[in-house]
């Protein structure tokens, strides 16, 4: 199911010009580090990566439905935007080493600054 899910991640970024460059999680949230164009709004992007991926994962696996109704990512989201060179690879390192042990995102803004 985590592989389906990384797969649409991509195929969505793709589909929509948002190439999708890193997919992390840690156990109840997910990361995503992809590019958009910056005349397409915040919530636009979270949107369509949050709906069309709820769609095809509740699709391909009905027991992902939650028995209240709910839809399957919490209603809430977190996004930030990062310009070329500042921080860029800390919070690509952040993403892709999401869940795993000492991979804390200060330490590694330490090795930036």
């Amino acid at each position: 199911m985590v592989k389906r899910l990384v797969e649409l991640l991509h195929t969505i970024g793709t589909d929509w010009d948002m190439p999708v460059e890193e997919v992390g999680s840690d156990r109840d949230h997910l990361h995503l580090f992809c590019k958009s164009y910056p005349d397409i709004p915040p919530s636009r992007v979270v949107k369509l990566f949050k709906g069309i991926s709820a769609r095809e994962l509740l699709r391909e696996f009905p027991h992902l439905r939650c028995k209240t109704g709910a839809g399957l990512w919490g209603v809430g989201y977190y996004l930030s935007t990062v310009g070329h060179g500042t921080y860029e690879g800390a919070v690509r390192a952040y993403v892709r080493n999401q869940g795993k042990p000492d991979q804390s995102f200060y330490t590694q803004l330490k090795l930036k600054i």
